[in-house]
């Protein structure tokens, strides 16, 4: 049957077996086509016509049936003749698979040595002689060179024909290409070289068994860590002698599970080295099929050694973490989603809830009513990145329905991948009591300053009744200004408390210069500007919680340094006695003297905008004319 194109291709069984076949067939019919021949030539005219023309026919049938079955085949078939190793018949895959014609070949003859590539020459001329000269079958693969210079690989096959005497008469021969085979093993071969070489590379151990588990490939650079050699696993070693003797039932029955279709086995368990140290190792193994029956096992061993360390060492950590934590002096808790989803011992000792407890409900169910507001609002701010604020103290509800005042200190954290906060709680009910009796002592002491600071006021307003109220409208004036700064409330407090005395040196000032109707000497004048220093040195023993006497001493200096009694300049003086200085000489001027009628706010303020930057802080001035200017302050 002729192969027509879009015909599906043979399978490779099949087409081995019609080699095989009309290697076989090629040969009987050859041989018996030619021995035929012989004999109705050696009848010649004596043989009876009848016998004759039947023999013919048998003749032409079985050529017929014979030229049917190598003209249809891919591979070459050729008879040549014993003696002369004339070519008789060649099939015409021969002009496909060499690239010569076949008239070529009955003209010339099949110069079969000329074909083969210079490197298999050698080994095929052996084989060749062997064939002519003993008579022996001829079967090599070569490479063979065509025409236009390519190369293909072909398997020739030459069977020799003998007669009754055992005398060759004729050489049948099939073959066909093999490039493409060649070319799959080639790369099959070229796969597996990469694949030893990668193996070889791992630090794993890389392994194949047989059925029975003997081990039949191993990377050399695995099985280090078990001390044998590679001469020794290509010995014969059976993989289950690579594991501890308390373990190597249990492994066999799951080898057994893989080669009876378990899947992809992941098992962890102790080796043994060749000098009977042991060492945890983790397997991953699955069967090696072959037409969908398993013939033995694959696999990849870690060697988990210093992973176990890790995780005993992680283990030690954790352990000595909860020791650490579970005794801590302060409660830690973590609190995420709004509810804490861990608590110490002291937590619960602290609260009288237990770790339960804790953590069934809301958090803020254990906050004070009046502080959930804030403590929630911070827990939220915290959790979007706010650190401005790390700690809080509010009351706590504890389980016997008393109150504890609690300090907690907060950070943002990453708990099992969601944002929470981390929580350090103590208990200062104790502090809070100590501190709500200071703040009472200190405000009895206050209100006592208070009254000193009064008395001292008084006191320099009894010398020099012209001057009556100028110690505190220029306090006022200070706090005013202090305030539209940004000065702390604390702060602002220290600088109206320096206000309202900031002229007591006045008490050393005899009166009578204090209260003079007409300009002052230059010696009165000198005796004026002690003042200031006399100020400081009446308080500067006196602890207050504020630089006071620093802040009389500088009042009368100016930025340009042409002020008393240290002519100081800039930034050299301290902020709180440059505002002093703008409200003294505001207040100074808007008032009335002995010498001289009041001048007006309004000169007094272009004064101030006249020699801003020059004797007076220009962000106090700036403060102070925008006080007067923009939000209606007045002098009361």
């Amino acid at each position: 049957m002729n192969v027509k194109p879009g015909d599906k291709p043979m399978p490779p069984k099949l087409k081995v077996q019609i080699v095989e076949d009309s290697a076989v067939a090629a040969m009987k019919a050859g041989a018996n086509d030619y021995v035929m021949k012989d004999k109705l030539e050696r009848l010649g005219p004596a043989v009876e016509r009848r016998k004759r023309k039947q023999a013919e026919e048998e003749l032409r049938a079985s050529e017929e049936r014979f030229r049917q079955l190598v003209e249809n085949i891919h591979e070459v078939y050729w008879i040549r003749d014993g003696l002369t190793r004339r070519i008789l018949y060649i099939s015409p895959a021969y002009e496909t698979i060499w690239g010569r014609t076949t008239e070529e070949v009955y003209r010339n003859g099949m110069s079969f040595m000329e074909n083969v590539h210079p490197e298999d020459k050698e080994r095929i001329s052996v084989s060749h002689s062997a064939l002519y000269d003993e008579g022996r079958m001829f079967d090599e693969e070569y490479r063979m060179i065509r025409p236009d210079g390519s190369v293909r690989w072909v398997r020739t096959r030459t069977y020799p024909v003998f007669d009754q005497n055992r005398k060759v008469i004729r050489h049948v021969g099939i073959a066909e290409d093999i490039t493409d085979r060649k070319q799959a093993e080639n790369l099959l071969v070229e796969s597996e070289r990469r694949f030893r070489q990668l193996s070889e590379l791992l630090p794993q151990i890389v392994f194949e068994t047989d059925i029975k588990g003997n081990i039949t490939f191993a990377n050399q650079n695995g099985f280090k860590s078990f001390g044998y050699s590679l001469e020794d696993i290509q010995s014969g070693i059976n993989i289950v002698t690579l594991v501890a003797p308390e373990e190597r039932e249990s492994i066999k029955g799951r080898l057994m599970e893989i080669l009876g279709g378990s899947e992809t086995a992941v098992r962890e368990f102790q080796a043994i080295r060749k000098d009977g140290g042991k060492f945890p190792v983790l397997m991953h193994a699955n069967a090696i099929l072959e037409d969908g029956v398993p013939i033995g096992v694959r696999g990849i061993a870690i060697d988990i050694t210093e992973r176990k360390r890790a995780e005993e060492a992680l283990r030690e950590s954790e352990e000595k973490y909860r020791t650490v934590v579970e005794n801590a002096a302060e409660s830690i808790l973590i609190a995420q989603d709004g509810r804490l989803k861990f608590v110490n011992r002291m937590a619960t000792e602290i609260t009288g809830y237990s770790e339960q407890e804790l953590r069934s409900s809301p958090f803020l169910e254990f906050v004070h009513l009046d502080d959930r507001n804030m403590v929630g609002e911070r827990y939220l701010r915290r959790l979007k990145g706010d650190a401005s604020q790390p700690r809080d103290a509010f009351r706590l509800i504890v389980k016997d329905g008393s109150i504890k005042w609690v300090e907690i200190e907060a950070v943002l954290v990453a708990w099992e991948g969601k944002p929470a906060t981390l929580n350090f709680l103590i208990d200062i009910t104790e502090r809070k009591k100590t501190e709500d009796k200071l703040r009472e002592t200190l405000g009895g002491l206050r209100n006592a300053l208070g009254g000193i600071i009064q008395v001292l006021s008084a006191t320099t307003e009894k010398r020099d009744p012209y001057t009556a109220g100028h110690q505190r409208r220029v306090a006022d004036l200070a706090r005013a200004i202090g305030q539209e700064m940004g000065l702390a409330a604390d702060r602002v407090e220290g600088l109206r408390i320096a206000g309202v005395i900031h002229d007591i040196g006045k008490v050393s000032i005899p009166a009578e210069i204090l209260s003079k109707p007409t300009r002052l000497t230059e010696i009165e004048y000198k005796l004026i500007q002690t003042h200031s220093q006399v100020g400081h040195d009446i308080l500067e023993n006196i602890d207050f919680a504020w630089p006071i006497a620093k802040m009389i001493l500088q009042h009368h200096e100016r930025i340009n340094g042409s002020g008393y009694p240290n002519q100081l300049k800039d930034d050299e003086i301290l902020l709180e006695a440059r505002i002093l200085a703008v409200s003294d000489i505001v207040e100074a001027m808007a008032s009335h003297r002995p010498y001289r009628p009041s001048l007006g706010i309004e000169a007094a303020l272009e004064e101030i905008e006249k020699n801003k930057g020059i004797l007076y802080d220009p962000d106090v001035a700036s403060a102070c004319l925008t006080l007067f200017r923009e939000k209606g302050f007045t002098l009361k």
